[in-house]
């Protein structure tokens, strides 16, 4: 196993925070072979999963329409004027949402929250995860290179401070403390 160094692990962190690239040979190098392997992993999976959403199928751009045709009404709405309450619109989206679960549970990937939640009105119709709306409750942002590479290093410093934090309190760290002090004591009478 790749022995880690903590100090160059918070170096590469601190880079990475300054907006700086750190190189996959940096990982390699800091976190050894496994550490370049299990960043490769997560690539290929932020990959794939960016993959599931780049093409919308036609019943969810369909739902999407209903949802901005619904929200836009909203925005005309208001009381006592000859515009109606946007209600049945965003009624008509749930139903859709409904029908796309049933006829592919798969699409409910797409969906920021589950029919059984969802109301008639703007704040609790469903939003599509890819979608830039301040409403939607759960997303699907890219994840960087560079996150990645942080996320790891992070989890590195992690271990080894659980590590440390375990031997501390161990017999064993115990009884190397106790001797340190006692070398500490005699050093100090010699001097």
């Amino acid at each position: 196993m790749h022995q880690l160094n903590k100090t160059k692990l918070e170096k590469l962190i601190a880079k990475l925070d300054a907006g700086k690239a750190v190189s996959l040979r940096d990982i390699e190098f800091n976190l050894g072979e496994e550490g370049l392997n299990e960043y490769n992993a997560l690539w290929a999976a932020e990959l794939e999963r960016r993959e599931l959403f780049e093409i919308k199928p036609e019943l969810i751009k369909q739902y999407d329409e209903l949802v901005k045709q619904a929200d836009f009404a909203n925005n005309k709405y208001q009381p006592n004027t000859k515009h109606p309450k946007p209600t049945q619109h965003y009624k008509a989206a749930i139903d859709l949402h409904a029908k796309i679960v049933d006829t592919d549970a798969t699409l409910a990937n797409w969906f920021d929250r589950t029919v059984d939640v969802v109301t008639a009105d703007v704040e609790g119709v469903a939003r599509l995860v890819t979608s830039r709306s301040e409403l939607k409750r759960t997303g699907v942002e890219a994840i960087s290179k560079e996150a990645i590479k942080h996320s790891l290093l992070v989890k590195a410093v992690n271990k080894i401070e659980a590590e440390q934090r375990a031997f501390t309190e161990s017999e064993d760290g115990k009884k190397l403390k106790r001797k340190l002090a006692n070398l500490m004591n005699k050093s100090s009478k010699w001097q």
